[in-house]
């Protein structure tokens, strides 16, 4: 095992002391589970951000879409009155020159509009 240097303002290091206390374990304990969980959560986030990117290539390719209307209608059987749609307006041209929507945030709230 390696060691690495890491200094915490003094907030900081009482915050984890009493956490770790909280948890039963010691900060040195704490701190790497911490790190470990934050890497994890970054790697996942990097994996999920790679298969989307290479999900909406194969759309651009292939063209092949579904239009809101039918995925609205999937949503609200799926889950509802629970699904509520935000449109991000993140687009991109692909090369035949059309402009598509990247990105649908879905989040729990109110019925879809």
């Amino acid at each position: 095992m390696s060691t690495t240097t890491v200094r915490l303002p003094a907030e900081l290091k009482a915050r984890v002391a009493a956490a770790a206390k909280r948890a039963g374990t010691t900060s040195h304990h704490f701190i790497v589970e911490a790190i470990a969980e934050k890497a994890e959560r970054d790697e996942r986030k990097a994996d999920f951000y790679d298969e989307a990117e290479k999900r909406f290539v194969e759309i651009a390719r292939s063209g092949e879409t579904i239009p809101w209307s039918e995925m609205k209608r999937y949503l609200e059987a799926r889950f509802p009155g629970i699904v509520t749609a935000e449109v991000e307006m993140a687009t991109v041209t692909t090369q035949s020159g059309d402009t598509v929507i990247r990105f649908v945030w879905l989040k729990v709230g109110s019925p879809l509009p």
